[in-house]
C-alpha cells in the first residue's frame, strides 16, 4: 500500500503544532521567570552597614552580653588590642600596594577611603 501525501500531512501538522505549543510555553515561562526575578530584586533593598567603635558595642550590649558575644571582658579586649596593634600596623603596610619612595620620610600617600567607614585602631 502506498502512502499518499494526505497521510503525511496530518503528522506534519501535528508536529508543527507541537513546536508552536513548545515555543508558547517557553515564552510564558520566560516571562514568569523575569517577573519573579524582578519582584525578588525590588523587594530586597541593600542593607546599609556602619562601623561602630568597641565602646559603642559595649554600651549597647552591656558587660554581660559583651562577654558572651566576644568571650572576653572590655579590659581583656583593650589588653589584646595593645598586644596586636604593632602587628596590625605591619600587616596593613604589607598589604598596601603603595611602595614608599624614600624621599620626604616615605612620601605623602594616604590610604583610599574605606566603603563602610574608617577603620581606626582607637577602641
Amino acid at each position: 500500500m502506498a502512502i499518499s501525501s494526505k497521510h503525511l500531512r496530518a503528522p506534519v501538522e501535528l508536529l508543527l503544532g507541537s513546536v508552536a505549543m513548545i515555543q508558547a510555553v517557553g515564552n510564558a515561562f520566560r516571562a514568569m521567570y523575569k517577573r519573579d526575578m524582578l519582584q525578588f530584586v525590588v523587594s530586597s533593598p541593600p542593607q546599609i552597614r556602619e562601623r561602630r567603635s568597641v565602646m559603642d558595642v559595649y554600651n549597647m550590649l552591656g558587660p554581660t552580653y559583651f562577654h558572651r558575644a566576644y568571650c572576653m571582658s572590655l579590659q581583656s579586649f583593650h589588653h589584646l588590642h595593645l598586644i596586636l596593634l604593632q602587628h596590625i600596623v605591619l600587616a596593613r603596610e604589607k598589604m598596601s600596594l603603595y611602595q614608599k619612595k624614600g624621599k620626604r620620610a616615605g612620601g605623602n600617600y594616604t590610604d583610599p577611603p574605606v566603603h563602610n567607614g574608617e577603620v581606626s585602631s582607637t577602641v
